[in-house]
């Protein structure tokens, strides 16, 4: 019956939600937590860095058009409020995702501030997460309903009124796309506990 129900729950879109993720879990290893499968950046001690693999949708860093950080921008309220709190995670999956304490740093090219440290379930990365967990620009694509797509990162361009992303091609925009822009796409991050 157990093979069944599996395979009965698989094609209506069911899965096991309580899964646990291995011990063993590994960079580069994919897999499924809550509504999304996810690629493993790191793994430290007890915990491990998740990125999703694909895009989960389309979003604004910041619903207008003003000078912004990731502290203060709509993209962070959004991730840690409406995404953390959805029916994506069961309460037990909430439970195993860290709390996180991120620097924010400048823009390693113009030296635009990236605002104060925050703490956050649910992140984009910064320019130099996104240089340092994926090996060259092919690694860092990334698609949206079977599509190449850009997505955001927290930290900012040129200005203030842009934050950095990934191009469709993987290449790292350090010059940045303006905030209120809705075409981004949207790849959160975060630490769970194993």
């Amino acid at each position: 019956m157990g093979i069944l129900k599996d395979l009965i729950d698989t094609a209506f879109g069911v899965y096991d939600r309580a899964k646990e993720i291995p011990k063993t879990t590994k960079p580069g290893d994919i897999l499924w937590f809550g509504a999304y499968e996810w690629l493993v950046l790191e793994v430290r001690r007890n915990r491990a860095l998740l990125i999703t693999k694909d895009i989960i949708g389309p979003e604004a860093y910041h619903n207008k058009l003003e000078a912004v950080t990731w502290e203060k921008c709509s993209l962070r309220g959004y991730l840690n409020e409406d995404f953390f709190n959805s029916d994506s995670f069961s309460d037990e999956e909430r439970n195993k995702i860290a709390r996180t304490t991120l620097p924010n740093p400048i823009n390693p090219k113009f030296g635009t501030d990236g605002g104060a440290i925050t703490r956050d379930h649910v992140f984009c990365l910064n320019i130099d997460e996104a240089n340092q967990y994926f090996k060259n620009d092919n690694a860092r694509k990334a698609t949206y309903n079977g599509s190449g797509f850009w997505w955001w990162l927290r930290s900012p361009g040129t200005i203030q009124i842009t934050a950095a992303s990934v191009d469709i091609d993987g290449a790292l925009d350090l010059t940045g796309i303006p905030v209120h822009s809705g075409s981004g796409g949207v790849r959160p991050a975060l630490w769970i506990k194993l």
